[in-house]
């Protein structure tokens, strides 16, 4: 996957970001100690319905070191790709199948992770 993506960060649906990150893969999510708060502004515009529906609103306002999508059901994902190509985002990778207008199968590896352009968004 890392030749497909070159250059460009991700955000993980369904798998830990530190992977990407581990595989020398930029990502827009992870485990990090310290960034801007205006950064974890922006990132929950991506989870907002997540959050909701993870029930993890006070866990991600109260704690900011993980910056993550928290998507753990395949049947249970809400979230706005358009939000995380603004934040850089220009790939998902996933071990779901996600149907969104917003993302567009580029690759399955290994029958399990699923590789996905951002695409349809403006700006």
């Amino acid at each position: 996957m890392k030749p497909m993506i070159a250059d460009s960060a991700t955000i993980s649906v369904g798998v830990d970001p530190m992977a990407a990150v581990m595989n020398g893969i930029s990502a827009v999510d992870g485990y990090y100690t310290a960034y801007p708060l205006a950064y974890k502004a922006r990132f929950r515009r991506v989870i907002a319905a997540q959050l909701k529906a993870s029930g993890k609103q006070e866990y991600f306002d109260g704690w900011g070191s993980r910056v993550y999508t928290f998507a753990e059901d395949p049947r249970n994902v809400s979230l706005d790709y358009c939000a995380a190509r603004d934040l850089g985002a220009r790939f998902v990778i996933s071990r779901f199948d996600i149907a969104s207008p917003n993302l567009e199968l580029v690759k399955t590896a290994r029958q399990r992770l699923r590789l996905y352009s951002i695409v349809g968004c403006r700006g």
